[in-house]
């Protein structure tokens, strides 16, 4: 009987062994797949960090374009004002100088003069309008641009990484 015993008692052994061994390979592979899910959900996290901060970045960027513009737009109208007072202003003095001529020569010069003047004033004021068209574009939405240059140089760092 005794034989049967030392024999039980090292089948247990055996048995009890074989699931340490496995438990702590299972422990292990277990305590692995935990670290690789908190590695996953924290590079997750900081996408998604990173994805809020460009949608508020492009968010205020759009809202600076946005103000911009309608300030651009607003100056744009008040030059075509000026331009469009400059010219009635100008029509009126015209028309009572005409009323004055006394030749035909006058009435000439005075109708080459008036088209020479409002020519000139029609050309600043398409440079003007031009200038305020180009500058609040540059300031509109060169912000966009620097934003996209940021976001990439912090996308491709992080893939270097």
């Amino acid at each position: 009987m005794q034989v049967q015993d030392t024999g039980l008692k090292a089948a247990i052994r055996n048995a009890s062994t074989f699931v340490q061994e496995t438990a702590s390979k299972s422990e292990a592979t277990a305590l692995e797949a935990v670290e690789r899910a908190e590695a996953t959900l924290a590079d997750a996290q900081t996408k998604w960090d990173d994805a809020r901060e460009f949608g508020s970045q492009v968010v205020e960027t759009l809202g600076h374009a946005g103000r911009t513009s309608f300030n651009g737009i607003a100056e744009f109208n008040g030059a075509l004002g000026r331009y469009g007072k400059d010219a009635l202003t100008d029509t009126i003095e015209f028309s009572r100088q005409t009323l004055k001529a006394k030749s035909l020569k006058d009435l000439v010069d005075l109708n080459v003069a008036f088209m020479t003047r409002r020519s000139q004033a029609m050309f600043a004021s398409v440079n003007e309008l031009n200038a305020i068209a180009q500058a609040k574009t540059v300031a509109a939405w060169s912000p966009f641009g620097e934003t996209l240059r940021r976001i990439g140089e912090k996308t491709s760092a992080q893939a270097s990484v």
